[in-house]
């Protein structure tokens, strides 16, 4: 199968936008949904610039699981908790393609086989968010 690019400019996808293109109580609601853990390499993230001295955690970012330049949106059921090394690693290859990789890789996840990998992306993107909290005023 030929996965095809969606031509948008130079523009294309996130790039350029940091994290401004979605909301920040959405991209908490991410998380929280998938329990502040990378949905591919199920490490702990948290929030912010600096991890501190566990190395254990890593920094969290939000990932498409379709990727924009294929025509993926910024829908919640599209976006899952990558940390921020896997969504690097990962660019804008397919889903059975980066989780195949990392079956492989079995220093950095030890027995992750692409069924649970999908399985866990799968559940995720199914998952509703949770409800948004009311800040107090």
């Amino acid at each position: 199968m030929v996965e095809r690019r969606v031509s948008r400019g130079i523009n294309a996808g996130n790039r350029g936008h940091g994290s401004k293109w979605l909301r920040p109580s959405t991209r908490v609601r991410i998380y929280e949904r998938d329990g502040y853990r990378c949905v591919w390499c199920v490490r702990m993230v948290v929030e912010g610039r600096r991890r501190g001295a566990d190395t254990s955690v890593r920094l969290a970012s939000v990932d498409h699981v379709l990727p924009r330049c294929f025509g993926g949106s910024n829908e919640h059921r599209n976006l899952i908790t990558s940390c921020v090394e896997c969504n690097s690693r990962r660019g804008d290859r397919s889903v059975l393609s980066f989780a195949a990789d990392l079956a492989l890789d079995s220093l950095e996840l030890e027995g992750a086989t692409i069924e649970t990998i999908t399985k866990r992306i799968f559940v995720a993107t199914r998952t509703p968010l949770p409800p948004r909290t009311r800040d107090a005023a």
